[in-house]
This record gives structure tokens, sequence and C-alpha cells, in this order.
């Protein structure tokens, strides 16, 4: 079974409750047991080794370092061994067997002793204790022989030497570090350096694009070609692929994904607003204004782009400059006047990213009218624009 709560010193993000790790798979427990008698001299400081793994559902034990259980969930464990020391010779009343449970090879944190035992039958020592265990902490059970003679470790099938622990009920207590005493308000467990460490969460610890609000403002990007995750991004003269040299913000929209994007920026000083999208993976398109100065064609009332007679049979032209900053679509119109036998053409076609072609012909005698093919068609052409 893997950890339900990561371990802070290698993960962005621990979870503020147990809920968001979702339920244990199963209640972590291991027991051990030896499988041969062992040896123990007086004055000797033994941590048993064990052989036989009677259950592990939290990968506790491992036979590499076969006197350890090693703590994989945090929280209040009971841990518990017992082992029966054979008979001594010549044993004196008041002679000791010691078994405490030792943690990370230094601490102990319970004993279990006998003393005072008949020559003929040797003795049983249990140890017992209820204890907080964070991930990476591990257990021993020690034999300590007081005696003054040498003895052994009885082996027993399925009763000595055993060694367990059970993770109790509730929910398991944080990784690494613990919690500490007091508790902060505003502080977290968090990964810094390699190391579990009681900590404010910053900015600098978000992922992006959370973490480039730092310090409750945006920080400006270099490129805006990167950025197509969902968020707001600020920018600068100094970002490429700008839609122009401004200060600014950018939002990024993405469509199912980072390969169908729409951009939208808004100048910070002005109310010039740019757009642009890439679909499909592909190369991201021309940058188009759509709000503020600049967007739309200023007006003094109608505007007559041409007014005045097209000879039937003949057409005029006029160019007309803008300022939208881009090529304009291509589009052709027909008027019929089947009265005058007339047909009405007007064509636009872009002629650089600031100007455009108009063309107005007068094709006459189309059958059928009462004009006659010298008339001549009065046009008064209004043009509207929008980017």
């Amino acid at each position: 079974m893997s950890t339900v709560i990561p371990d802070p010193a290698t993960t962005d993000w621990v979870p503020m409750g147990f809920g968001l790790g979702g339920p244990i798979p199963a209640q972590p427990s291991c027991r051990v047991g030896g499988n041969t008698a062992v040896a123990i001299n007086s004055g000797v400081t033994l941590p048993i080794s064990f052989t036989v793994e009677r259950w592990d559902t939290d990968n506790i034990w491992d036979a590499s370092a076969p006197t350890r259980l090693t703590c994989r969930t945090p929280g209040k464990y009971n841990i518990g061994g017992t082992v029966h020391f054979q008979p001594l010779a010549n044993q004196a009343w008041g002679t000791m067997w010691d078994l405490p449970l030792r943690l990370n090879g230094s601490t102990y944190i319970q004993y279990g002793r006998e003393g005072g035992f008949a020559t003929t039958n040797g003795t049983t020592v249990s140890v017992s204790v209820s204890y907080d265990l964070k991930v990476g902490d591990y257990l021993e059970l020690v034999a300590i022989n007081n005696s003054g003679v040498n003895g052994n470790i009885y082996y027993g099938s399925g009763w000595s030497p055993e060694f367990w622990m059970t993770l109790e009920g509730g929910v398991p207590g944080p990784p690494g570090v613990g919690v500490p005493t007091p508790v902060v308000n505003g502080q977290w467990i968090k990964g810094s350096g390699g190391a579990a460490i009681w900590s404010p969460i910053t900015y600098a610890d978000l992922p992006a694009p959370l973490g480039q609000y730092g310090n409750g403002y945006l920080n400006y990007v270099s490129d805006l070609n990167n950025c197509t995750t969902v968020g707001w991004y600020a920018i600068s003269p100094s970002t490429t692929n700008r839609p122009a040299d401004i200060y600014g913000v950018c939002e990024t929209l993405p469509l199912f994904d980072t390969s169908n994007v729409r951009q939208i920026v808004w100048q910070y000083n002005s109310e010039n607003a740019y757009t642009r999208r890439k679909n499909d993976g592909g190369a991201w398109g021309g940058w188009r204004q759509f709000m503020g100065n600049g967007a739309l064609i200023s007006w003094n009332g109608p505007y007559s782009l041409y007014s005045g007679q097209v000879p039937s049979g003949s057409y005029t032209n006029q160019t007309y400059t803008h300022n939208l900053g881009r090529a304009a679509d291509v589009f052709t119109y027909w008027l019929t006047d089947a009265s005058w036998g007339m047909n009405i053409t007007v064509v636009m076609s872009s002629n650089g990213a600031n100007s455009t072609n108009w063309y107005f012909g007068n094709h006459a005698d189309i059958g059928g009218g009462s004009g006659s093919s010298t008339n001549a068609c009065y046009c008064n052409f209004m043009v509207g624009w929008k980017a």
C-alpha cells in the first residue's frame, strides 16, 4: 500500500484534510516472527532479527532490514513484541532479562523486564505501547541479557519471538516533521530544499499559473506564445509576440487543451483591446484590435465613398485608406434593377494592411428593361466598418 498523504518533502501540495487523500485501502499492520533459536550472551544488547512475515499491509517490514518495522503511513500505532527466554544454568534470584522497544535506533519508548524466574522453565517477556509515528520512523524489539550467564531466545512457532505494529483507528496524522506545538495560525507543512518544514505557503509554492501572481500582482512574462494555460499574464514592451509596444494584461482561454487557445490583451492605460487565436496546435494568428482607439473608423456623420454617375457598360474605382491595421476581406455585391435593365456590381478587395480598393460597375441592357444601354447609374455608396 502506498502512503495516503504525500510526503511534503517531495510533493508540491499537502492535503489539508485526510478526506482529500481518499480512504485507506487497508489498515496498516504488520506481524513478523522468527524460525530458530537465537543465542544472546550476558551483557549483550541485541536487536532481534526476524525471518518470517505473518502479514504486512503497508510494506512495514523488509527482509533487507530484518530487525525493523518502519512506519509508512503516519498515525498512532499499537506496537508490541513477545520473547521466551530459555532457562539459564546456575541462575541466581534477581537476574534479569530486558525487552525494550527502541525507536529510530536510539530512543527506548517502552520496557519489558523479568527476573528471578525458575531455572527449569525459562520465562516469557512481553512489551507493548501506543505511540504516535511519522513516516520513516522505525521500531526494533531489543533483547538485553543482564543475567551474568550466556543464554538463548527460545523459538516457538507463532509465539516466540514475535513483533508487530498496527495503526489504531482514526485519521492518519501529517507526515514528515509532524505538527508543532503550539500550532501557528497560517502555517502549513511543505517541502523545501528536500526537507519537510513548517512555514506559510507563499506564491512561490503554488503551481503555474497561480504562482506568477507573486506579492499580489502579476509578473511580466517574456513570450506570450508560451502562455497557453488558463490565467492572466502581465506584458511589457519587452514581451515578445505582443500585439503592440504596450503594457497590459493578457487573458488566456484554452478550449479543450493548450493546442486551441484564444488570448485577449487589455492595454493598461487606454481602452484598447486586442485578440488572437491558434487552432489545433497550429501557428498563432495575427493580433486584431477590437476595442479602443483605432478599432473602428471615426465618422463625422455618414461618409459617401463614391457619389456620382457610372456610365452604362463602364466602371469606376476608388481607393480608401483606413486604420484597422489588417488586410480586409474581399467581397462582391450585385444589385439588379430590371425596370431600367441594369446590373450594378460592387467589388472590394484588400490593398494592404490599411487600404482597400473599391470597384463600381454598371452593366446595362440585361433584358426586359425600359431604359437604354446608354443610361448612367447614379451611385451614392455609404460604407461602414468593423474590426
